[in-house]
């Protein structure tokens, strides 16, 4: 194949059945569950969907931990001290309403 061929054509690994199902079945899903971010952003207070989503970040990380048993380095337990501290500071806040 020469200079220019992929790096991973020597070891690419053919994928089953089952496992290109479930790779669609996840993109469809993906795809889904960002349509609906979209619409709540939309429908709803800007700052409570912000904040549902970065305590979607906090969640990753607990899962991460509880199904590949990966600790959260010094950075990513700051970070998330840092969004609960947001979270709750904007849970405290009134909305004010600005007319243009």
């Amino acid at each position: 194949l020469g200079l220019f061929s992929a790096p991973c054509i020597h070891d690419y690994v053919f994928l089953s059945r089952n496992q290109i199902l479930l790779l669609i079945l996840i993109s469809v899903l993906s795809t889904f569950a960002q349509f609906l971010m979209t619409e709540a952003i939309r429908f709803s207070k800007a700052t409570i969907a912000v904040v549902v989503g970065y305590i979607g970040v906090i969640f990753s990380t607990l899962w991460e931990f509880l199904f590949w048993n990966a600790l959260p380095d010094l950075f990513t337990v700051l970070g998330g001290i840092f969004i609960g501290i947001a979270v709750a500071f904007l849970a405290t806040q009134k909305t004010k309403h600005y007319s243009a």
